[in-house]
């Protein structure tokens, strides 16, 4: 399992849209992807969510298919990332 940090750009305009449809999304919204968190940000990027993929290809789909096509969202960046300790598990 490869946990991976997703930071997005919305078009303000859209942001109660994108909001709602984030929330309306199922723990396993993709094939072999677990979503554990999404969160409004401050900053360049005005959301964040935590979510883990049984691979790459699985969430690279889960961005392409689910992230990027909400209408409203300007720009994804996805960080792999790798744990150095786990406080809480999920």
């Amino acid at each position: 399992m490869q946990w991976y940090t997703l930071l997005v750009k919305v078009d303000p305009s859209k942001n109660n849209e994108i909001t709602r449809t984030l929330g309306s999304y199922p723990q396993n919204p993709h094939e072999g992807v677990t979503l554990y968190s999404s969160f409004h940000i401050f900053g360049d990027w005005d959301v964040c969510l935590w979510f883990s993929a049984d691979n790459n290809d699985n969430a690279m789909a889960f961005v392409q298919q689910y992230i990027a096509k909400i209408p409203g969202v300007i720009r994804t960046q996805t960080f792999p990332a790798t744990p150095i300790k786990t406080y809480i598990e999920p």
